[in-house]
């Protein structure tokens, strides 16, 4: 079972960041709005001031008021946005974003709602009226000091875990992506979050390692999406070959996604719910269970909404946690 928690919701970043934008596009409107009728009223009342003297004092008491309200338009706005973000800041101020986003079981992964309890078995219809949050994060424990461990150390540490770099895959390649003296000083967690990703250099497309996967919460982009979950998770386990009749189908603007995939022989059909471009909690929940087993399980670093999947032995968790200033998730 995974710990209990005390979770803290992440997405308060996203809610300012949609306000800040709002702010902006209402600013931009009444700008264009400004620049019409200023095009219109300017010319008018000039002309009009050149047949009636009065209107000139009306037309000044106009273009005070203009100046003042394009003012408004350009500097209020501003402010606003500039309150957002300090609101913003202080709400998520104290949260450990390295701590985890959310799946506890996969409920504590980021951008992955609450934990999910029930039988491994989803049918199409059970899933479409499930909830999806926004993954929830624990609070990280801290140790003071880190003791440096070389690159080489730190490889070879993993290795016991079953967790080496793919073939073709060198150091070098490591070191591309992030210096060696700041993997060094900073051990285990920074190279376990890169070796989640892909090489970031020719030829590309090159995972660091199958056995480690960072699933990114807000992944949803179209078909084939809900089958490279499937298939990561399943290289993590190293059980590639269990998959069978994996398809699957994703429509952002209907609101509409099907899954499905046999797994030794055992037939998987989903309807994932379609919220934006997140993936449902309750069907990837369903997939980890799916490739964890009483003797192996699927365990999770979170940083923010992107979680670093790894498969351990059971036996052997307690030693893999001991490597990390964070906590490690049980994900199934």
């Amino acid at each position: 079972m995974a710990p209990a928690f005390e979770p803290h919701e992440i997405p308060a970043t996203d809610i300012a960041a949609h306000a800040v934008e709002s702010v902006k596009e209402l600013r931009r409107a009444r700008l264009i709005q400004w620049c019409v009728r200023s095009a219109i009223t300017a010319p008018l009342l000039w002309w009009l001031s050149t047949k009636f003297p009065w209107v000139r004092t009306v037309f000044y008491i106009w273009a005070a008021f203009a100046v003042l309200s394009l003012f408004v338009l350009i500097f209020l706005p501003s402010i606003v946005s500039n309150r957002i973000r300090a609101l913003e800041s202080k709400m998520t101020e104290g949260l450990d974003l390295g701590g985890a986003g959310g799946l506890g079981g996969l409920g504590g992964m980021p951008g992955m709602g609450e934990p999910m309890d029930g039988p491994r078995d989803v049918e199409v219809d059970d899933v479409s009226d499930g909830h999806v949050a926004t993954l929830e994060l624990p609070a990280g424990s801290r140790v003071p000091d880190v003791v440096p461990v070389s690159l080489e150390d730190q490889l070879a540490e993993l290795e016991t875990f079953g967790i080496r770099l793919s073939a073709g895959v060198t150091v070098d390649d490591v070191c591309h992506s992030i210096e060696r003296n700041e993997l060094e000083s900073q051990p285990y967690e920074l190279l376990v979050s890169l070796l989640g990703g892909e090489v970031e250099r020719e030829p590309f497309g090159r995972a660091f390692s199958e056995r480690l996967w960072s699933f990114d919460s807000e992944c949803i982009e179209g078909d084939g999406s809900y089958n490279e979950i499937v298939e990561r998770v399943a290289g993590v386990a190293g059980k590639r070959d269990s998959v069978q009749e994996l398809a699957d189908s994703v429509d952002l603007d209907r609101g509409e996604a099907t899954l499905r995939y046999s797994i030794n022989g055992s037939l998987r059909k989903f309807r994932p719910e379609v919220v934006d471009d997140w993936a449902d909690p309750a069907v990837v929940q369903s997939i980890a269970d799916d490739f964890a087993d009483i003797d192996r399980g699927l365990y999770g670093l979170p940083n923010g909404q992107v979680t670093t999947m790894v498969s351990l032995d059971r036996e052997d968790a307690d030693r893999f946690r001991a490597l990390f200033r964070t906590e490690v998730l049980e994900l199934a």
